[in-house]
């Protein structure tokens, strides 16, 4: 009896040890292990876009971020926009532009944002990336960081704003009015 109640033992050690392990190795660094009550999704399918011009790609993004907690508030600190090129992610930067302050909803000029618990908010933003894509479609990652250092993302394809006007619909029509 005492046999059978050690190797009981050591086989429950050994699951939760594997489980440690498992958790350790599947958790990002940087993201706490806690769920998050934040949710980004795009506004509309195939609305977000991207110009090349200039030397440069600006890339039009918008998007709802709902607070899905029904107790408690949540902040985003900030929001960071990257783009698969050639299998790699790469960074953009916010668009500079001299106007950008007189447009609330751009992301940029609402910072730290905090949502009510069980309310949403629409953000909009225009980021730079300082090279012309070669392509007419494009993976990006939109990355919102909570006060309390979770990340939460989601991952959605841009098309090239040429070849969006030339299969426009009435949704489309958002890209254009950014």
């Amino acid at each position: 009896m005492a046999e059978l109640s050690l190797v009981l033992s050591l086989i429950a050690l050994l699951l939760s040890l594997s489980k440690w392990v498992y958790d350790l190795l599947r958790k990002p660094s940087g993201i706490p292990s806690r769920a998050s009550h934040l949710r980004i999704e795009p506004l509309a399918r195939g609305v977000n876009c991207f110009v090349s011009r200039g030397g440069y790609t600006l890339f039009f993004v918008s998007f709802r971020a709902y607070n899905d907690s029904d107790q408690r508030p949540v902040t985003i600190d900030r929001c960071d926009l990257k783009v698969r090129i050639k299998g790699r992610w790469r960074r953009t930067k916010l668009y500079e532009a001299p106007q950008a302050e007189l447009f609330p909803s751009l992301v940029r000029n609402s910072l730290p944002l905090t949502i009510k618990p069980s309310e949403f908010i629409d953000l909009f933003e225009v980021f730079q990336y300082d090279a012309l894509m070669s392509s007419t479609e494009v993976k990006i990652r939109v990355e919102c960081r909570e006060r309390d250092g979770g990340i939460v993302s989601y991952e959605q394809k841009a098309v090239s704003y040429t070849h969006l006007r030339a299969h426009e619909t009435s949704l489309h029509l958002v890209c254009r009015l950014l």
